[in-house]
């Protein structure tokens, strides 16, 4: 039985998002396991390598993963730049080396070097119920929601696919996406904005904060506000629970 792990990945901001997913990793690191580092010759028979990098950092990374394969009697070594990886989160890596030839090439332990990232971006996640589906080609469909703050610009999906021993046996990607705006959120502030307005003439809404909290499926709204009749701000912290 096949396991499907989905994330999206962007590619002019190089975020990534994807659920999240228990780990035994030590925190501070970030690692590929052994059982996720896997190289083989493909149906084409292409030299093709796996890899499931895992972030134990406490902030956002950009890995840099050294591939080195004895191929007979020389070495072949690749660097890769990938996309970022957010806390706690993991990016599969699918690369193509043709230039490996060698009957039995042997893929070395890869040297993985990374860097903070600057740009983060959350609230993006499949929505995993009757309309995720696998079809008889082996092609997927399913639905994606932006539950954030900001706007995903050109970014794709990925799917890790392993088998019921937790090996990767594929990645598979999606076409890229242009743009998906947090329609949810902003619908929720602008809702509530004009429910304060039209039911308390007498509170000034400063400020608005809506965030997604998907294992509760819910909302988690704050409202600052003024009232005519009191000197200093009020928040108020509200649920907005999903039916």
């Amino acid at each position: 039985m096949k396991e499907l792990l989905f994330l999206i990945a962007g590619l002019v901001l190089f975020s990534v998002l994807i659920p999240q997913i228990a780990d035994a990793g030590m925190y501070g690191e970030v690692y590929i396991p052994e059982h996720e580092f896997i190289g083989f010759y493909d149906d084409t028979e292409t030299y093709t390598v796996f890899a499931g990098i895992k972030n134990k950092e406490y902030y956002p990374i950009i890995p840099t993963v050294t591939i080195t394969i004895q191929d007979g009697n020389s070495k072949i070594m690749k660097e890769y730049e990938l996309s970022t990886i957010m806390p706690d989160n993991m990016l599969p890596m699918k690369v193509q080396i043709p230039e490996v030839k060698s009957v039995n090439p042997i893929l070395e332990e890869p040297i993985i070097s990374y860097k903070k990232s600057e740009k983060a971006f959350s609230g993006g996640y499949i929505i995993y119920d009757e309309t995720l589906i696998i079809h008889d080609d082996g092609s997927l469909t399913g639905k994606i929601r932006n539950g954030g703050e900001s706007v995903f610009e050109k970014f794709r999906i990925y799917a890790l696919i392993k088998d019921k021993n937790d090996i990767i046996i594929d990645v598979a990607s999606s076409e890229i996406f242009e743009q998906m705006n947090p329609i949810t959120v902003e619908r929720i502030k602008t809702e509530v904005k004009e429910a304060v307005e039209r039911h308390e003439p007498r509170a000034q809404v400063i400020g608005i904060q809506v965030e997604a909290q998907e294992e509760q499926n819910r909302y988690l709204v704050k409202i600052l506000f003024n009232v005519t009749s009191i000197a200093e701000p009020q928040e108020l912290e509200t649920y907005f629970e999903r039916v």
